[in-house]
């Protein structure tokens, strides 16, 4: 099951308001002592032993971690995108099905939220199910969440090396999902392209030279409402993250993201 959907089925079996856009902020609520513990099993299947794999998760301190049978210590050694997820490593993780226990204590006020694991790894998702791959060493210009990188939100960067007559030159980039592109030229000064006719004046150029073009990152496809049917929804306050009937899919709902047509350079007339 879904973990926001099994928050939502152990509060309505406690009697507990559900965490909707009306519920309380929790620290409006008294402290009071967990009266229950919530154990949440993941199995997942992995092409190949990985290592330096790493467990984010919020409030790692009160989790209890078993690996494929084996308690692991809480030993944080870093955050993930937001202070309240931090880190912790993983031994190394084996080829075929692995399995994941995080036990946590359960009050009104808490959180059951996703977790995630992070290392140089790729993702391959079928349907609503996610499995580890050797990560794609050359990605082409197209929909990123559709290559191996499903729900990686930072930064991309295209290196693309060029050998031209000399000239002054136009890059132009008419197709991407991301809140931003930049460009520079040998690692020089990077240029923004955001806004039509999305290009960058790459300025006069001969022979060899390298364009790097980054595709800055969202977290749509990381902390977005991933499960959400409904392509009108305007709003994404918790509801959105807690769909049910037909605005619900156990299916992943990605958006595309990266660069999704291959930039085209042009020699100005003169």
């Amino acid at each position: 099951e879904e973990v926001l959907r099994i928050d939502n089925i152990l509060r309505r079996r406690l009697g507990w308001p559900l965490k909707m856009d009306a519920f309380a902020q929790p620290w409006t609520e008294p402290k009071e002592p967990a009266e229950h513990t919530v154990s949440l099993k993941y199995r997942f299947e992995s092409s190949k032993a990985f290592g330096d794999v790493r467990l984010a998760c919020e409030y790692p301190e009160d989790t209890r971690v078993i690996l494929n049978n084996r308690i692991i210590s809480a030993v944080f050694d870093g955050t993930y995108v937001d202070e309240c997820i931090r880190t912790i490593p993983l031994p190394k993780l084996k080829k075929g099905m692995n399995e994941l226990i995080l036990t946590v204590p359960y009050q009104k006020r808490s959180n059951l939220e996703w977790s995630y694991l992070l290392g140089e790894f790729g993702v391959r998702v079928n349907g609503n199910c996610a499995r580890l791959v050797k990560k794609p060493e050359v990605p082409g210009f197209s929909d990123l969440s559709a290559q191996g990188f499903p729900f990686y939100g930072g930064n991309f960067t295209y290196l693309y090396d060029i050998d031209v007559p000399k000239g002054q030159y136009i890059l132009e980039i008419a197709k991407f999902r991301a809140p931003l592109v930049t460009v520079s030229v040998d690692g020089g000064e990077e240029q923004s392209v955001a806004f039509a006719p999305y290009r960058a004046e790459l300025g006069e150029l001969e022979g060899k030279h390298t364009l790097r073009i980054t595709a800055y990152g969202s977290r749509v496809n990381t902390f977005g409402a991933v499960h959400l049917c409904d392509e009108t929804a305007n709003w994404f306050g918790p509801n959105a993250w807690r769909t049910e009937g037909y605005q619900f899919s156990y299916e992943y709902q990605l958006k595309k993201t990266g660069i999704l047509a291959g930039p085209v350079l042009y020699r100005r007339e003169t």
